[in-house]
């Protein structure tokens, strides 16, 4: 019986309520079940909620009613945090690439590759996207261009 344990997770996992059930007064807009996978970073663009997920992917959903405008995965593993500007999403995957997105279909923008892997730090500083990865290189990006 060593898949007993497994099998049970699973089933409750899976029978657990996606509604809140407590007495706290506020009221619950959505609710929307995402894979197994680890969630690694949200952020908001306009009405869209982008989800960066640890498999690499990138999901929008409505933010006014969870549902599925679009998914993509771009590159690597991403374990950094998302950052949003009006009309794009950047991102940096655990395999050295830095990457925009277009927030409303998540088309591909551009694309760098670092010298090095790991996660990295993303910062929006004014027209700049400033990268600190641990190959000890901060990169300053020109995002208007």
């Amino acid at each position: 019986m060593p898949y007993r344990f497994p099998i049970v997770a699973w089933l409750l996992l899976m029978a657990a309520p996606t509604q809140a059930e407590d007495s706290f007064p506020y009221t619950l807009s959505w609710a929307r079940r995402l894979s197994l996978r680890p969630v690694t970073a949200i952020v908001e663009a306009g009405s869209l909620t982008i989800i960066a997920q640890v498999d690499g992917r990138l999901t929008a959903l409505n933010s006014a009613d969870g549902k599925m405008v679009w998914r993509r995965r771009p590159g690597g593993p991403l374990d950094s945090a998302l950052i949003a500007s009006d009309e794009l999403i950047f991102y940096a995957d655990r395999f050295g690439e830095v990457g925009a997105v277009r927030v409303e279909d998540g088309a591909s923008v551009w694309e760098l590759r670092r010298a090095g892997w790991g996660s990295c730090k993303l910062q929006l500083a004014g027209d700049l996207l400033l990268v600190a990865a641990g190959d000890q290189i901060l990169y300053a990006i020109d995002v208007t261009s």
